[in-house]
């Protein structure tokens, strides 16, 4: 498996364990979760850790398949410029 399959494949378990996360906190799916937080409800810690976390390797993954500038940093670039 290549570094970037590798970097997907963790990106989604972490994603798998956001929504399971997301059920033992009560909400029915991360979208849920997310109207909750946009009302001002705070995530348990669990939950919110387990976002992070999924959010750390999308990102890289992300960085790895585009480069600095590709998919997450090309409009900041662009902006800037």
């Amino acid at each position: 498996m290549s570094a970037l399959a590798e970097m997907r494949a963790a990106a989604d378990a972490r994603e798998s364990e956001f929504l399971e996360a997301c059920r033992v906190a009560g909400f029915t799916d991360e979208w849920d979760a997310y109207r909750a937080e946009m009302r001002g409800q705070a995530w348990p810690e669990p939950l919110d850790a387990a976002h992070r976390t999924w959010m750390r390797d999308l990102h890289a993954f992300y960085l790895l398949r585009d480069g600095p500038n590709g998919f997450l940093g090309g409009r900041e670039t662009r902006a800037a410029a």
